[in-house]
């Protein structure tokens, strides 16, 4: 998180943990030891080798990116490079901008949408071919990525002002929400349903920006970011918060479902169809199937977690602000591997294929591939 936001840190924990036990807690499952190994002892367990590392820049908050083939890598130094991820790693193109960033960038078709993380803060509009800035517009200072659509580009910033663009750049219309978001709008049926930082649930009409409900969710502070979930024809966004609650909104607004853990979630969940994967600011991962209302499993892992985990293959990837990060069986629990990096490991793993990469706060980028690397 940038330092944008450090002024506030302990005023959200004292608020989360005071509002931890408001609901009843899930209980917990038997308590696993945490194991720091290698690789597991299970049949068919495999670990990942270090493919390769590149030094890139300072401030790995954003999720790196995969985009035909190439990586797309922002930082809180305000750099963005785009690098061909090869054996030994070729940087293909680097930009300075006037802003960091902390939201991944958004890939849509050959364009790369960057939100800069600064008071007075640009939307950026990328040629990912001729690797030209196409148009900025001013978006504010901004955590939260955009929200791309087909007439459309929705921003939100830490602030709480709503834009919405056109693909040329023009501005359609502005909103405040005169309260802080971290978290990405996202469209559900006919409205932008936004949660604030303070719990507050926001539904906004996506054509012209009108405020058309608000609701206090009662569910704690909201930094983590959301997750959809479409259910025959239904869709509804989950948050998980810092009290520990999860709660699944509807595009009005209702609360359809809500859950309790006896964890704080800095991160929002990664979901693979009903199972959702959380991780607790503590170190409790959680594999959790929604429509039962029934844990998996839980593991306890070493270290404090900011960042979302990331699904793979058969695993589930995390990392820590120790510098540790840990591959898990996605079905069983098990831990398969951790490895310690140079840095605290503020966002989310990327998973392709086989390999899996990750950027710690020092600024590099590290590439591991299943199995052993041939060199």
């Amino acid at each position: 998180m940038s330092t944008t936001y450090a002024p506030v840190l302990k005023t959200v924990v004292s608020l989360a943990l005071a509002f931890i036990g408001a609901f009843p807690v899930i209980p917990l499952a038997g308590q696993e030891s945490t194991l720091r190994v290698a690789v597991s002892p299970g049949a068919g367990a495999q670990g990942w080798s270090e493919a390769w590392r590149l030094d890139v820049s300072r401030g790995g908050s954003a999720e790196i990116v995969w985009a035909d083939s190439t990586l797309i890598v922002a930082s809180l130094d305000r750099n963005v490079h785009i690098v061909a991820p090869r054996s030994k790693p070729i940087v293909i193109w680097k930009e300075s901008f006037k802003g960091g960033f902390e939201a991944k960038p958004i890939v849509d078709g050959d364009r790369i949408y960057l939100a800069e993380t600064l008071r007075g803060g640009r939307l950026v509009t990328v040629d990912r071919r001729t690797k030209t800035v196409l148009w900025t517009a001013s978006a504010g200072d901004m955590v939260a990525p955009p929200v791309v659509t087909s007439d459309r580009i929705y921003t939100v910033s830490s602030i709480g002002v709503v834009k919405a663009f056109n693909h040329s750049g023009l501005e359609m219309w502005s909103t405040e929400l005169a309260t802080r978001v971290v978290t990405a709008p996202v469209l559900v049926t006919d409205r932008l349903v936004i949660a604030a930082s303070d719990g507050m649930l926001y539904s906004v009409d996506p054509m012209d920006g009108q405020i058309a409900d608000s609701v206090d969710a009662d569910a704690g502070l909201i930094w983590g970011q959301p997750a959809v979930r479409s259910s025959g024809a239904l869709e509804t966004v989950l948050y998980a918060t810092l009290s520990g609650q999860v709660i699944e909104v509807a595009a009005d607004l209702s609360i359809v479902q809500r859950r309790s853990f006896p964890s704080r979630f800095y991160s929002g969940p990664e979901m693979a169809g009903d199972r959702l994967f959380l991780i607790g600011h503590e170190g409790t991962l959680w594999a959790y199937d929604w429509s039962t209302a029934e844990i998996a499993w839980q593991r306890e892992l070493e270290g404090t977690f900011r960042a979302a985990p990331r699904l793979g293959a058969g695993f589930v990837s995390v990392g820590n602000l120790s510098k540790t990060l840990y591959a898990i069986d996605s079905g069983s629990g098990d831990l398969i591997w951790s490895t310690e990096l140079d840095g605290a490991i503020t966002s989310r793993p990327l998973v392709h294929d086989d390999q899996l990469f990750v950027m710690t706060e020092r600024g590099t980028v590290f590439a591991f591939q299943r199995g052993e690397v041939t060199r």
